[in-house]
């Protein structure tokens, strides 16, 4: 199951087998297509509040489900201008309608269209693909100091060789460089019973 085993990929398994202390009950009368959004808010929500961004311009890379609930809870929270770097035509629509500002990272840098749109870097930055390139993007786009919290993806295909570690993000020197703080967006059933 996406984010249980990286070897093992059943986002669309009619049933799979996980250990019983990662299953949450829905509540009754609560439809399926709700209980859908759990995990994606949680983590959202999650990464949002270790980051706790500053008053300014936030990023997201990726509109996916994880981005698409950190764009919302980030709105949310009262950030005021939250931007969205997905290069799905559909998502960037949907990402729109959701009140936030959506980049198409094929058009242009991201870090150009950030300057463009915002007028200044961003003050913080959430990587919800965790690409190598979307990780760069983040970098690029924040000004120095800024926070840039890593939610998803290959921990192999970052730089600095980031690793998560309960929760953690652990960055090499190569980061240091950038003097960005870097944070882990991922909760666990551990830390959060």
């Amino acid at each position: 199951m996406i984010g249980v085993k990286p070897d093992v990929v059943a986002a669309f398994a009619q049933l799979v087998a996980v250990p019983a202390r990662n299953v949450v009950p829905l509540p009754d009368g609560m439809p399926t297509t709700h209980g859908a959004l759990v995990e994606p808010l949680a983590v959202a929500t999650h990464a949002v509040g270790r980051l706790n961004p500053p008053d300014g311009p936030v990023l997201v890379a990726g509109g996916g489900p994880i981005g698409q609930s950190v764009a919302v809870v980030l709105r949310q929270v009262g950030v005021r201008q939250v931007l969205v770097s997905e290069p799905a035509a559909e998502r960037r629509e949907l990402l729109t309608a959701l009140g936030v500002t959506a980049l198409n990272p094929g058009d242009a840098p991201v870090a150009e269209q950030v300057l463009a749109v915002a007028g200044r870097p961003a003050v913080a930055a959430f990587d919800a693909v965790g690409s190598s390139g979307s990780v760069a993007d983040c970098l690029a786009a924040t000004e120095l100091g800024a926070s840039v919290c890593l939610i998803g993806g290959d921990a192999s295909a970052r730089p600095g060789r980031v690793r998560h570690h309960r929760g953690r993000a652990l960055a090499g020197g190569q980061l240091r460089l950038f003097e960005r703080r870097l944070r882990s967006g991922i909760g666990t059933a551990r830390l959060h019973p």
